[in-house]
């Protein structure tokens, strides 16, 4: 549904327009609903323009790929650099029971961890702590006293994550995280838990979860900014389940959440203010997204989304406010697509648009 018609020679050119383009997309560009997806747009060619761009963004993939390498090089080389050192544990420094105390029984968070053992809980006074940390197959507590005012500052080596887990099962709360070429990275882990952190002002990545299992809740992840000019996304996970609940992401320069080959449910989170999408899906396979607020994610100029999912099955989308984006919802080459619930009014191009799908059901 159109907000305007065209006059009777101009609305003959525009189907003529219409039929050639959709004889090479597949879409269905009338599909809105009166009170739950507004049809706002401006023309077909605004719409599938999006679409098409949307299409090229999954290719640029690669791109991360490559940096999260370079990335993965450098720890491993700090870790060679390391071995052959034997750290005391606590148990040889004489440190009884399963907590220890930054700054009261180490200098550092860093000294802390190598000197824990599995089970232990590091408890971490208010401070700045410029330092990146390395958690190599250990299962620990990371615990801030306050997290505005506890503070792990990366600045020091910005070319390593400020957080960076591997192999083990770690909970990490009340911090501030902030400056480091990620905030929190979790690898290969199988029951983490990130909960209540201010995680701001890192380059590429505000949080990154691969091949974990982990759940990601009550946090305000903000102002994520490019990495040699490429992405700046708040949270990203891949080959995971994962649960997402609770967050603010904000003000990051590319995606709010972006999400590749995972099961898991997106719940009660806010994002807003992200520059191109608020949350994207691919290659992904039974996700809930319900109950989440999703505004002013690639306003009027860069033709991107607040929801855009890809090459997706078995998908359920309730219960959201999708308002004063560029695009609503956009769904492609996806299937088994519940839309139900939903307010998506006020986008500047279409509420719901859906390509090369089915089993689509859209209700009230």
């Amino acid at each position: 549904m159109f907000t305007s018609h065209p006059k009777p020679i101009k609305r003959t050119i525009f189907i003529l327009i219409f039929l050639i383009l959709q004889s090479i997309i597949p879409i269905n560009p009338f599909q809105s609903f009166s009170s739950h997806a507004f049809a706002e747009g401006r023309g077909l060619p605004r719409l599938l323009r999006g679409e098409i761009t949307a299409q090229k963004a999954l290719g640029a993939e690669e791109i991360a790929r490559t940096y999260l390498d370079e990335i993965r090089s450098r720890i491993r080389q700090q870790r060679t650099n390391s071995d052959g050192k034997r750290t005391p544990t606590r148990l040889d420094l004489g440190i009884q029971g399963s907590t220890i105390n930054v700054p009261g029984n180490f200098r550092t968070i860093q000294q802390a961890i190598d000197a824990a053992l599995d089970g232990d809980t590091i408890l971490v006074a208010s401070g700045i702590y410029k330092e990146t940390l390395d958690i190599n197959n250990k299962s620990l507590t990371l615990k801030g006293e306050d997290k505005g005012f506890t503070i792990i500052d990366g600045s020091n080596r910005k070319e390593l994550p400020a957080v960076f887990a591997d192999g083990r099962d770690i909970n990490i709360s009340g911090f501030t995280i902030k400056n480091s070429i990620a905030g929190i990275w979790i690898d290969n882990s199988k029951g983490s838990v990130i909960s209540d952190n201010i995680i701001d002002k890192n380059q590429l990545l505000g949080v990154l979860c691969l091949d974990s299992t982990v759940e990601i809740i009550d946090n305000l992840v903000t102002n994520t900014i490019p990495f040699r000019g490429e992405f700046g996304r708040g949270i990203e996970t891949d080959d995971s389940n994962v649960m997402l609940r609770g967050n603010t992401i904000s003000g990051n320069a590319e995606i709010g959440v972006f999400t590749s080959r995972i099961t898991g449910s997106i719940v009660q989170n806010i994002i807003r203010d992200n520059k191109e999408r608020g949350i994207s899906i691919q290659d992904s396979f039974n996700i809930d997204i319900t109950d989440n607020s999703i505004e002013v994610n690639a306003k009027a100029s860069t033709l991107k989304y607040g929801i855009a999912i890809f090459n997706t099955d078995t998908v359920l989308i309730a219960n959201n406010v999708v308002k004063n984006n560029d695009f609503g919802l956009v769904l492609g080459n996806s299937s088994s697509v519940r839309v139900s619930d939903n307010v998506i009014e006020k986008n500047a191009g279409f509420g719901i648009s859906t390509f090369a799908s089915k089993n689509i059901e859209i209700t009230k």
